[in-house]
């Protein structure tokens, strides 16, 4: 459903400073405090999708089953994605109706916040629950 946003690759752990990861490690590491740390560099670092349709070209020659017809309107649908009062009619229809559009994380423009939600979002659709069995020590 993410897929024109997630497709851009926009976390990129390279971007991670290594040095907030020093700070935040201590004795015990903790993603949590990592992820603290992040914030203002997740919301502060604004994408374009300048290279969104390479991207997803180069992820359907590895098998992500993309169409012609979604390769060809991604920067479209990547800038529709996040933005409410787009047209998303095009994104819906390639896409299927699972497909979230909004404003991520509230703010103008498209952020690598954005970015990190809408994946994290589109892997829950991902998951049949109809198959989950609890475990019962649990």
């Amino acid at each position: 459903g993410s897929a024109a946003l997630w497709a851009r690759g926009a976390l990129s752990m390279k971007a991670v400073n290594k040095r907030t990861v020093q700070r935040c490690s201590g004795r015990r590491r903790s993603w949590a405090r990592v992820w603290v740390s992040m914030g203002g560099f997740l919301e502060n670092r604004a994408i374009d999708g300048k290279y969104i349709q390479d991207v997803m070209a180069t992820h359907r020659f590895v098998g992500v089953p993309y169409t012609e017809e979604m390769l060809e309107n991604a920067k479209a649908d990547f800038a529709a994605q996040a933005d409410p009062e787009a047209d998303t009619d095009g994104l819906i229809e390639r896409y299927g109706d699972k497909v979230q559009v909004r404003n991520f994380d509230g703010k103008p423009g498209i952020s690598e916040s954005d970015a990190l939600i809408a994946y994290l979002q589109m892997l829950g659709t991902l998951v049949d629950f109809s198959t989950f069995t609890p475990d019962a020590s649990r």
